[in-house]
């Protein structure tokens, strides 16, 4: 297999670009690019295209597993020792407050000097102005309650005004850090961003940092931009492998049409994983199915059994909230810990695993997960982001198992390599393991280039979205009737941030649609920078019918593996015949048939 994949060793790794031309009426310099070092970081070249001085807007696209985090902390360390500056370290999650504070700990930063969201509200003996460094949520930071409030609490809303204040009235600068921006997109609300121009009298700096970027960032960067005359930076890393540090891939396809806690096939991967000494982890895209792994420890061939007997103990990292909200303000206990086997759903970024002898299992969306109009993708619903996160999970080299379905064919004339014919002689060879499949469907899967969104959103709000109602919007702007209350169509930029992702992941397959497809483009043609693919395993399961029987072996087999809403999607909304190839192919490829004669013999 070595050998096959060569042709796509240093194939370029593609990634969303930012271009000045994205921020049209902003104040944008030339992008600069910077390269990793031997060992694959950036923090020296960041440090030297940065000016802590100037007020601008600092934006930093750089790729997973290049020590953003490590940089960052390196910057607030630099304004930490400068007159005149607070830092906010803004974070995604209450969960990687913890780890920011550890670590601004950790590069000298004296403990009295940072101030913890936690404290916020319930210790009246830490002042929040007596601290250089702050760390607390993007939520907390716009005054955004979450689902459940109407209004953020008193005690958040006084600590923002009084940090405003303390900053006005002592001549102080306000500089903002923002990691993991893609997973804070659906936090920037219209409604608070009104939060953030009350510091527009003390704001120097934004710093935003991600690896993956999308439509909905660009929105977002402008917003803060705002806040700093309009003025942005770009600094873009190149995405460079380290090849020493590339762990294992494997693509392990099983089309059983749900996972469960004991699955034959992950479980047999995981008795074959610990026979090798190997340390587990599992990242699973449903809630459901973690705390079923977890709780049904007992049963012999589970997976929670096999785990339970290597480690005594199996960290649930899923979700604690009870109705969206915390009974108390306790640290949560099911957060990644790198000492314990972790099974769960809370860990597909943020955190960085570097555990020895490593094996990361990720299950992700089975085929029964995929709906007509709503896939059911878990923390995988946010499409082909979510998984470049995930994968990027293991920092050291080991090994990556990915559970998943088998993909959909995908059109191979809209490869960006269709006309180098060694490239796609290999493509398919892997892509399809070597069975000859029809290229003719209409529902081909076609590779579009990530940097082609913002294009094809455009199109898609312009042509068809408000085109719907053109004539309409039309008599509204130009009658003279007063509209109470306030009618708005939503503005491009609204839609993106709000339906974009949405609608590309619907939409096209590549996106999100069809998560296997993407993952498997990309182990083939070598995207992933922290890991390289070396093999796929196909699961079959042995389906015995006896010659008398065999007409009753098959209705039972699809009624113990086809659920009644996807039975009856189906069957609404497939003609007989694509009805009749959907089972067929559920049926043979899942399974080894077998038939079982009359003196027990199987054929």
């Amino acid at each position: 297999m070595e050998e096959l994949i060569t042709p796509f060793n240093d194939y370029p790794i593609e990634f969303k670009e930012l271009n000045p031309d994205d921020f049209e009426f902003f104040n944008v310099a030339e992008k600069i690019i910077i390269t990793p070092n031997a060992d694959g970081y950036i923090n020296r070249e960041l440090q030297n295209a940065i000016d802590l001085s100037t007020k601008n807007t600092v934006v930093v696209n750089a790729g997973v597993g290049q020590g953003k985090t490590y940089s960052i902390i390196q910057l607030v360390k630099q304004y930490y020792e400068l007159e005149g500056y607070v830092i906010f370290i803004a974070s995604p999650y209450m969960s990687l407050v913890q780890q920011y504070y550890d670590k601004t700990k950790d590069c000298g930063i004296p403990e009295g000097q940072i101030y913890r969201y936690e404290n916020i509200g319930i210790n009246r003996d830490i002042k929040p102005e007596d601290s250089k460094v702050h760390i607390l949520t993007v939520n907390a930071l716009l005054g955004n309650p979450g689902e459940d409030a109407l209004i953020n609490s008193q005690a958040k809303r006084d600590y923002i005004n009084q940090m405003v204040k303390y900053c006005e009235d002592n001549n102080k600068k306000a500089v903002f850090i923002y990691d993991e921006i893609h997973d804070a997109i659906h936090n920037f609300k219209e409604e608070y961003i009104f939060t953030l121009w009350k510091w527009r009298n003390v704001i120097h700096k934004n710093l935003i940092i991600s690896a993956t970027f999308n439509e909905a960032s660009k929105i977002v960067i402008k917003y803060l931009a705002n806040l700093t005359e309009k003025k942005i930076q770009l600094i873009e890393s190149k995405r460079i492998r380290i090849v020493e540090k590339q762990s294992e891939l494997y693509l392990h396809y099983n089309n059983n049409q749900y996972y469960n806690y004991n699955d034959e096939n992950i479980v047999n991967l995981l008795k074959l994983l610990i026979e090798h000494e190997k340390d587990i982890d599992i990242l699973s895209y449903s809630k459901t199915l973690a705390d079923n792994i977890c709780k049904n420890t007992h049963e012999e061939r589970s997976i929670g059994n096999i785990l339970i007997q290597k480690y005594s103990e199996i960290q649930n990292c899923t979700t604690a909230l009870d109705n969206n909200q915390r009974p108390d303000r306790e640290i949560p206990t099911n957060r990644y810990d790198p000492l314990k086997c972790n099974v769960g759903t809370n860990f597909k970024t943020g955190i960085s695993i570097e555990k020895e002898n490593h094996a990361f299992i990720i299950i992700m969306p089975p085929k029964g997960a995929k709906s007509l109009f709503k896939n059911n993708y878990g923390v995988f619903t946010d499409g082909i982001n979510a998984i470049i996160q995930a994968l990027a999970r293991q920092r050291k080299k080991g090994e990556i198992h990915v559970i998943l379905p088998s993909p959909d064919t995908i059109d191979y004339s809209t490869l960006p390599f269709f006309s180098e014919h060694d490239k796609v002689e290999v493509f398919k060879q892997l892509y399809t393991n070597g069975k000859e499949v029809s290229e003719d469907s209409e529902n081909l899967v076609k590779y579009i280039s990530i940097n082609n969104q913002k294009n094809i959103l455009e199109d898609y709000y312009n042509d068809v979205y408000r085109k719907n109602v053109e004539e309409e919007l039309e008599f509204f702007i130009t009658s003279d009737i007063q509209h109470t209350p306030e009618i708005r169509f939503p503005s491009l930029e609204r839609f993106i941030i709000t339906s974009g992702e949405k609608y590309l992941v619907n939409k096209y397959p590549f996106f999100g649609g069809d998560l296997s497809s993407y993952i498997t483009y990309s182990a083939i043609t070598n995207q992933f920078i922290n890991c390289k693919f070396k093999g796929v395993f196909y699961s079959k399961k042995d389906l015995i019918l006896t010659w008398n029987n065999i007409n009753l072996g098959i209705e039972k087999y699809f009624a113990d593996n086809i659920d009644i809403d996807y039975y009856n999607g189906f069957l609404i909304y497939l003609s007989d015949i694509e009805f009749y190839c959907e089972l067929k192919e559920m049926l043979f490829v899942n399974n080894r048939i077998l038939l079982q004669k009359e003196d027990g013999t199987t054929e």
